[in-house]
């Protein structure tokens, strides 16, 4: 294999039902990218960007709370991430037509990428719609 420390990023084109990320930890890393058909993914335990870009109606699960940051890139779907009730973030929408509904349990400090001191929520395409909320809601 190749040694963690000297991955800074990853980059994925799948067709899955579900993809997990799990204990991306090194020093250095920096960068996660999964594209393609997804429908689910798990990020549990990343310290670093994440960019999931899919057109299919997706749930994002963060049962550890969320990376740094995470970006979701969509064209006409409805997604849904899913945080541990309490979570603190910044969350916003790009594009035409974006939108972000952040639920009950779940905090949106600014609605913009101003507070880096919590992680941050950006969705962008067109005509999507993420919902944030929060985990047994």
């Amino acid at each position: 294999g190749i040694p963690a420390t000297l991955v800074r990023r990853i980059e994925l084109a799948v067709n899955a039902e579900k993809v997990e990320a799990r204990a991306l930890l090194a020093e250095g890393f920096e960068d996660l990218e999964l594209g393609g058909r997804l429908h689910r993914v798990a990020v549990e335990d990343v310290d670093a960007h994440v960019e999931i870009d899919s057109n299919e109606d997706l749930v994002v699960e963060c049962p550890k709370g969320l990376p740094p940051r995470l970006d979701v890139n969509q064209l006409r779907a409805t997604s849904r991430l899913v945080v541990p009730e309490g979570t603190v973030l910044n969350c916003w929408a790009k594009g035409l037509g974006t939108r972000v509904f952040v639920g009950d349990g779940v905090e949106n400090r600014t609605g913009g990428a101003g507070d880096c001191a919590v992680p941050g929520v950006e969705l962008n395409g067109v005509r999507s719609e993420l919902t944030v909320e929060a985990a047994g809601e």
